[in-house]
């Protein structure tokens, strides 16, 4: 800590950057070195019975931070370029007081998390730019921007997505990627199947009406082949699942750069606006998609007992 300014516990006289300084480990005072060793205690011994800490007297100006105009990063006020993208800071009279924060705003956005993480907004990730990305993504960019910006330096293809390994359709549909939506459903209900007839089997042995006693008595005929074919099919859904999991960034990524080239190649120019409307997340569409589930499992348990004839 810095004490030039600050008065000696001691001896009452300011302490100038060439003196040396013993700091009381109880409560805090400064003092001159040869002070402090003439009276082999601290001055302020008073303090250390009520516990009462030292206080500065002189407080300390604090630097301006800048953000840099191209990334957002933070800078010190006497930088001349940006410590992330290398950008011109420019003439620091010149920054509105807007772009000019303390200590405590600084810490408020760096945990909100800022845009573009100090990565260049121009940068290309395979035909977006980070910018174009970030639009896109819209929410939890401080999540996605580094995994994509790793993917596109180092080719990295595999990252962890909890959502993806419980609820891939779920995570799909809210992201606006309704094709692995729809053929994360079909495989979960295709590979539910098993499961379903022995369920359904032990339902009406315990008395439950309504179902066909011709399909009760074809699914108690092959218990033992369903039995099997359902431990089976469970593996496979789980490592549907953990490659969802594992590659669902990846997918996410691909979707995004491929969506803001083709709204690009199609329009010629694109608009934050226009990337928040197309991209982002729309949480009514793990209701629809849910309803297509269920759909879908109707369909084909329908079609199945057409098949059976009952």
């Amino acid at each position: 800590m810095n004490f030039i300014g600050e008065k000696c516990a001691a001896c009452g006289i300011e302490i100038t950057e060439d003196d040396l300084v013993i700091v009381c480990p109880d409560c805090g005072s400064p003092h001159h070195r040869e002070c402090y060793l003439r009276n082999n205690c601290c001055a302020n011994e008073e303090y250390h019975a009520t516990g009462q800490k030292w206080k500065r007297a002189v407080v300390e100006p604090k630097k301006e931070i800048i953000l840099c105009p191209s990334c957002g990063a933070p800078n010190t006020e006497d930088a001349e370029n940006c410590c992330q993208c290398g950008e011109a800071l420019g003439d620091n009279d010149d920054i509105s007081e807007d772009d000019k924060y303390n200590d405590e705003a600084i810490r408020n956005l760096l945990g909100s998390g800022k845009p573009y993480l100090g990565f260049d907004p121009e940068e290309d990730l395979g035909g977006a730019t980070v910018k174009e990305v970030s639009d896109f993504v819209n929410t939890n960019t401080i999540y996605y921007l580094p995994i994509f910006k790793r993917m596109k330096d180092l080719g990295s293809k595999i990252s962890f997505n909890i959502t993806c390994l419980f609820f891939p359709s779920l995570y799909f549909a809210n992201r606006k990627m309704w094709h692995w939506a729809i053929i994360a459903v079909i495989f979960n209900v295709i590979l539910a199947i098993p499961s379903t007839l022995l369920l359904i089997a032990e339902y009406a042995e315990n008395g439950t009406e309504g179902i066909p006693e011709s399909l009760v008595a074809l699914i108690q005929n092959n218990s033992a082949y369903l039995g099997r074919t359902e431990k089976l099919f469970s593996f496979l859904q789980l490592c549907m699942n953990f490659l969802f999991c594992f590659l669902g960034n990846r997918m996410y990524f691909k979707y995004v750069v491929h969506t803001v080239k083709k709204i690009k190649k199609h329009d010629g120019s694109i608009t934050t606006a226009q990337l928040g409307t197309v991209g982002g997340v729309k949480p009514v569409n793990m209701l629809f998609i849910i309803l297509i589930k269920y759909g879908f499992s109707l369909f084909l348990f329908a079609m199945i007992g057409s098949m059976l004839r009952i």
